[in-house]
């Protein structure tokens, strides 16, 4: 409904959607089925939303994923799925690379 909403109301929008993502960090760890089960149901559905609107979609899963091959998860995240500050740096990076050709970032 809001998305209906602001392409009703502002039709030259451009949506952006960032994949729901959860890492295994404080009460995720503890009960890391369960919330995988859930976030993990949500990416696709994020990912169809994304599509019916032709808004841009930011995968950050598989990228979180990666950087933990890095450092901790803790390091990403604080509680399984809000960003600590370095987190935050990696998803606004992505946003970056992922609406690149939308916008001129020079």
């Amino acid at each position: 409904m809001i998305l209906d909403e602001i392409m009703e109301k502002l039709p030259l929008s451009k949506i952006v959607l960032c994949e729901p993502f959860v890492l295994p960090v404080g009460r995720v760890k503890e009960n890391r089925e369960e919330w995988e089960s859930i976030v993990f149901s949500l990416q696709p559905v994020v990912k169809r939303v994304a599509a019916a609107y032709d808004a841009v979609f930011v995968p950050l899963q598989n990228v979180f994923n990666e950087f933990c091959k890095v450092r901790e998860p803790s390091y990403w995240v604080w509680d399984g799925v809000h960003p600590t500050v370095c987190g935050h740096q990696v998803i606004a990076n992505e946003w970056i690379k992922a609406t690149k050709k939308l916008f001129d970032y020079s």
